[in-house]
């Protein structure tokens, strides 16, 4: 008699469960579900080279390919013209993929469309010796086009500091994108004013280009070994290099906070 009981309550539950989900209790339109669903945690992208918060990857770096076959890949998704020995040199494989992250990390910003919009749509990164102790230049070695020492360059990588290899990129690019400064934009005489009142900013240069270069180099690589946002005496220049540069796109924490590189 007992058995007989209990199969009836549970037929009876399963009755009512099955007229919840049809017909007493109607399903929810399918918009609701969307609206009353958990929120999902925001994807945050892993560090790459020297950036401690880079932008969601678009185009990974591809490790099984050859050289040649990432040199190829590498102008394609970029839009550049990649000339010199360098990018095929196994010894400097390190290196392109720092510069090929390094990119893509900052995809999510103008910063290079900008770049590209100055220079006729057009940029070209030679790989090869520099004709100076610099380890990467903007139109001295060849007119136009930014030029990276990977013989030279090496060397930090070798040093646990690929931090400095993407500052170094950024940097040289940073010249391509103030080529303009003749013609005084308005980004110009705002770092300008900033400039006189702040000062030197690195340890490197003291005339307004290389400081504005050093500035957005290391705004990028926050993971750069004595990197002067460490300080947080340096936000007036981190808050220029967020606002007229990378249109509020931030690669690490505050000033004055070390990222977690």
């Amino acid at each position: 008699m007992r058995g007989v009981v209990v199969g009836a309550v549970f037929s009876l539950l399963a009755a009512v469960l099955q007229i919840g989900v049809g017909g007493i209790i109607p399903p929810p339109p399918p918009g609701e579900v969307a609206r009353n669903a958990l929120p999902v945690a925001p994807v945050t992208p892993p560090p790459v080279a020297g950036i401690a918060e880079p932008c969601l990857a678009k185009h990974p770096f591809p490790d099984g390919k050859t050289l040649p076959q990432v040199h190829a890949q590498m102008q394609r998704v970029f839009g550049l013209q990649l000339t010199g020995d360098g990018w095929t040199n196994p010894r400097f494989r390190p290196l392109v993929k720092i510069v090929w992250q390094s990119l893509d990390g900052i995809n999510c910003t103008p910063f290079m469309a900008q770049i590209k919009a100055k220079n006729d749509g057009k940029l070209r990164l030679h790989a090869g010796p520099t004709r100076s102790w610099a380890w990467g230049d903007y139109g001295l070695t060849r007119p136009g086009a930014v030029t990276l020492d990977f013989a030279k360059m090496i060397t930090a990588h070798q040093q646990g500091d690929d931090g400095r290899i993407t500052r170094l990129l950024i940097h040289e690019l940073t010249h391509v994108l103030h080529k303009d400064r003749n013609a005084a934009p308005a980004y110009w005489k705002s770092f300008q004013k900033l400039h006189r009142a702040e000062g030197r900013f690195s340890d490197y240069g003291y005339g307004s280009s290389e400081v504005m270069a050093e500035v957005v180099g290391y705004y990028v690589a926050r993971c750069a070994k004595d990197n002067p946002y460490d300080s947080a005496d340096q936000d007036a220049y981190y808050a220029w290099a967020k606002k007229w540069v990378f249109n509020d796109v931030e690669f690490g924490p505050a000033p004055g906070t070390k990222p977690s590189c």
